[in-house]
Formats: structure tokens, sequence, C-alpha cells
């Protein structure tokens, strides 16, 4: 219960006193209309001492009611987290976030308006999902900056290695010593280094 519930007497009668989980079967029995015979058949059957009538006449009167108190109370709270639920569903959350459904379920325990709390919620979960895939978007674009610089390596590297493949090939030479034009040179020397002619591509 938050601070605005008041919290229930301590009781000290023979109810009281009995387990906790005891009690709690004990409450769920009232409930349900049991009488006297009943609850003390059932405590007779955990080894327990029944009760008279006095001792269950003083707790329908005091620790029943704190209990009555207590299950609305909860049932308030699984309402409003239900709701919760169902507004971040409603947002595109088929599976909650582990962090967002223990913040849904702090915050079902309090006086926000449930459609507030699931809103807030909501633009927190996207302000984080917007944060993240711009984290990603920089990651591709730093990965592609690393490959282009591996190909321009890549580049350098075979280029230099095929200059001193061809720089003692005579038909290289003669090519390179020829009066052609510069352009026309450059093709010949394609066609004799890579085996294309000059209008070929590098898929062909």
């Amino acid at each position: 219960m938050n601070d605005k519930t008041d919290k229930p007497t301590t009781r000290k009668g023979n109810v009281a006193r009995l387990p906790f989980e005891i009690r709690e079967q004990l409450n769920a029995m009232i409930r349900d209309g049991a009488p006297a015979s009943d609850l003390n058949a059932f405590l007779e059957s955990k080894g327990l001492k029944k009760l008279n009538d006095q001792n269950w006449t003083n707790w329908r009167k005091g620790g029943y009611k704190d209990w009555l108190k207590e299950q609305a109370y909860l049932d308030t709270v699984r309402e409003k987290h239900e709701t919760i639920r169902r507004e971040l569903e409603a947002g595109g959350f088929s599976i909650l976030d582990k962090a967002i459904f223990d913040v849904a379920s702090q915050l079902a325990d309090s006086d926000l308006e449930p459609t507030k709390v699931a809103s807030a919620i909501s633009s927190l979960k996207f302000a984080v999902d917007g944060s993240r895939r711009t984290a990603i978007a920089d990651r591709r674009a730093q990965l592609a900056e690393q490959a282009l610089a591996l190909q321009q390596k890549k580049f350098e590297r075979e280029t230099c290695k095929l200059f001193l493949k061809w720089y003692t090939s005579e038909k290289a030479k003669e090519i390179a010593e020829g009066k052609a034009t510069n352009t026309v040179k450059v093709d010949q020397l394609r066609q004799l280094i890579f085996g294309r002619p000059p209008d070929a591509s590098a898929a062909d």
C-alpha cells in the first residue's frame, strides 16, 4: 500500500497469531461464506486447535475487515497494472522490455492515472529506440568508412604489385616508350595487363 493508504491495526487475537498462509486461506473461506465449523475443521486438518465462536466473531469484525480492504487495494493495483499493459500493447508493445515492465508494475502502485503512465512509458521507449536506431546508423556509417579505407589500401597494394610485375616487361616498356598518346598507351597497357580490350568492363 502507498503512504496515503491507512495501515491496518496490528492484531493480537487467536486468529492473528496464526501463520500468514493459514490466515490467508481462512479469510478466503470466510469471504466465500464458510461457517465457523468449516473454519475449525480446516484448522484441525493443519494440526491446529479449533477456536470458539467469539474468536471468529472478533476476527470477522477486525482482522478480516482489514484483509478485505487490503484485497480491494490490491485489486485496484492489478487493475491499474492491466490498464497500463493494455495501453502499451495498443501503442505497439507486443512484448515489454523487462525494465519497462518493472516500471509499469511500480507505477501501478500509485495514484497516477494509468493511461498517463502508459503514455509516459511509451514516450520513453520510443525515445530510447530512436537513440538506439541513431547509434546503429552511426555504427553502420563508421563500418562503411572502414570498409572503404580497406578497399583503398587493397587497391593501392594491388597497383604496386602490378607495377612490380610489369616493370621489367619488354612489351610494357615498348608501349610506355612509344610515340602514341597517353590515352592510347593506357588502353594498350590495360589490354596487356588485364587481358581486356579498351571498351570492355571489369565484369566482362
